[in-house]
């Protein structure tokens, strides 16, 4: 900064000399973010002068100084001294500002709370300034990558990664750093804002306040790894986990598993719900399904130094079984298909299943058409009587309690339809048969061959043009 030196002359009415009050005001052109000091007195060629009194006042734009000097002791010519004080003044506001300076000499020294006070005017001085808007400067950049795109409000002459602008005192500015970001095939995640005196700030990515002085502020970045999380049975993940600390953030995907991003290093603690509904967890797996000891809390803790994978295994605590046989015994392993895939299957030597599920589970029974030369007849409850089938041979089972079920198998003589076409490969596009046939035979000579029970009337529907009946002639 620049100094003002503004010296006044003032010629005193003493008989002894002629002195000169002086006024120095500092900095040259002060911002509204600095404190202004205002120096006035005078220098005086002798020693006997003091400065008896210093105040000031500041009343709007106008900053009053007053100023008491007395005499004392014994004359000594040549030795200079200096009478006067400085005001530290600020921080003010922007605008144009007047200083007035009152000096007095007191010719007995008294209660200067004494309105009856022994003084005369010594003189008078003024000056004005002027204070500018303050202009401060928020740097900031990002570590340990540099570059990072960081958005600042207001705007900065070509936005980008280093925010660098200047502002006026108290603007409130609003920087926000991208939460993750690529850099040579490795993912970082932002963990928070650093000041220039190493405070840590907020967490959050974005952090707005009112500038009050030049800032130095750093995105702190982080590598971060995946810790991904699931359960046995799939699809509980977001209901069945707490995480200490949370994480980064969550890749928000739609695989029925939780996706964690943690910064390299930390260690995470993650605590399974005991119970999930009807579920009750049992063990932890780690990537490679091999089990894994823990604590009596069930609490699984992990080093992030590497992308981690496990599952929760739970257990059902209400569970009932379905029992399927076949008519004759000992075809259903042959059988059977069943979807969903049952909890467990329960070991029998009667040739049927025992297949465990969880209470409200929805089964598809599907039988197969033909086994070992027997062909599927109907689906038999366990009271004798024929069951309520979706398809012919597709049996669909809430399971609310134990149920049991039989299908029957029955030898047949059968025959098989087989329909050309010209031109030559049609038939099995275009053909639709009434009632269904027991199956299809698979070739690849452009025919269909259906196959039936002998006697049966078969309705054949050629496209949408044509159709004929067919009789499957009677066995001789």
């Amino acid at each position: 900064m620049k100094r003002l030196l503004l010296v006044v002359a003032v010629v005193a009415a003493l008989s002894q000399a002629a002195f000169a009050l002086d006024l120095v005001i500092e900095p040259e052109m002060p911002r509204s973010d600095d404190v202004v000091q205002i120096t006035a007195g005078e220098e005086f060629p002798d020693s006997r002068y003091v400065l008896q009194y210093f105040n000031w006042s500041v009343t709007g734009n106008e900053i009053q100084i007053d100023i008491h000097f007395s005499q004392h002791g014994d004359v000594w010519l040549q030795v200079l001294t200096w009478c006067g004080d400085t005001a530290e003044v600020g921080p003010l506001e922007p605008g144009d500002y007047k200083v007035n300076v009152d000096a007095w000499m007191i010719r007995s020294v008294l209660d200067l709370d004494d309105a009856s006070i022994d003084r005369y005017h010594y003189g008078s001085i003024s000056a004005t300034f002027q204070v500018l808007p303050a202009t401060l400067t928020p740097r900031v950049a990002s570590t340990p990558i540099n570059g990072v795109r960081i958005a600042g409000e207001p705007n900065a002459a070509g936005g980008i990664t280093d925010y660098l602008v200047r502002l006026h005192l108290n603007t409130r500015v609003s920087l926000t750093a991208q939460e993750t970001f690529w850099k040579d095939g490795v993912s970082y995640g932002f963990v928070g804002w650093r000041s220039s005196n190493t405070t840590d700030l907020a967490r959050h990515n974005t952090i707005t306040f009112p500038i009050t002085h030049d800032t130095s502020l750093t995105a702190i970045y982080r590598e971060e790894l995946e810790l991904r999380l699931n359960t046995d049975p799939w699809g509980h993940a977001f209901g069945a986990f707490r995480l200490d600390p949370e994480p980064i953030r969550y890749i928000p995907l739609e695989d029925g598993r939780l996706h964690a991003m943690y910064a390299k290093g930390t260690v995470v603690t993650v605590y399974p719900k005991e119970q999930l509904g009807d579920l009750r967890f049992d063990h932890w797996t780690n990537d490679d399904n091999l089990r894994l000891d823990v604590t009596e809390s069930n609490a699984l803790k992990v080093l992030m130094d590497q992308r981690r994978a496990y599952t929760a295994h739970y257990v059902h605590t209400k569970i009932v079984e379905l029992l399927l046989d076949t008519d004759p015994r000992g075809l259903a392993l042959r059988a059977f298909t069943l979807e969903p895939e049952p909890l467990e299957y329960i070991p029998t030597n009667l040739g049927s299943i025992r297949a465990v599920y969880a209470v409200g589970t929805l089964v598809t029974v599907h039988a197969a058409e033909r086994v070992e030369g027997l062909w599927f007849d109907v689906w038999m409850r366990s009271d004798g009587n024929a069951a309520d089938a979706d398809g012919r041979n597709t049996l669909t089972v809430l399971m609310d309690r134990a149920k049991s079920f039989m299908a029957r198998y029955v030898e047949r003589d059968t025959v098989v339809l087989s329909i050309d076409s010209v031109p030559w490969g049609l038939a099995p596009d275009v053909c639709t048969l009434d009632p269904e046939p027991l199956t299809i035979v698979p070739t690849d000579d452009g025919n269909l061959h259906a196959v039936y029970p002998r006697g049966t009337q078969v309705t054949v529907l050629a496209g949408k043009l044509t159709s004929r009946q067919a009789s499957v002639p009677p066995s001789d």
